[in-house]
């Protein structure tokens, strides 16, 4: 299933602007853009990603060590 980034915004208590961020430096990106009006969508995978980014920012870790954690080959397991 496709969510759409307010959908998305409301399930994990990421503001749509962390989401767009997030994207931008590569931390989570959306798994589709729509080609004709850009949208963008997430999916389940995303959300666990999401959920695990909400928590390490909860225990202050920093963007440099979240992109460490979302690239660690272990935590795909897990999608």
């Amino acid at each position: 299933m496709l969510y759409k980034v307010s959908e998305f915004s409301e399930m994990t208590g990421l503001s749509k602007e962390t989401l767009r961020y997030y994207a931008e430096i590569k931390l989570l990106e959306p798994v589709h853009i729509d080609p004709k009006n850009k949208y963008r969508y997430y999916d389940n995978g995303s959300y666990l990603i999401a959920r695990v980014l909400v928590h390490l920012r909860k225990f202050n870790f920093s963007i440099q060590e979240m992109l460490a954690a979302v690239q660690d080959e272990s935590l795909k397991n897990i999608e």
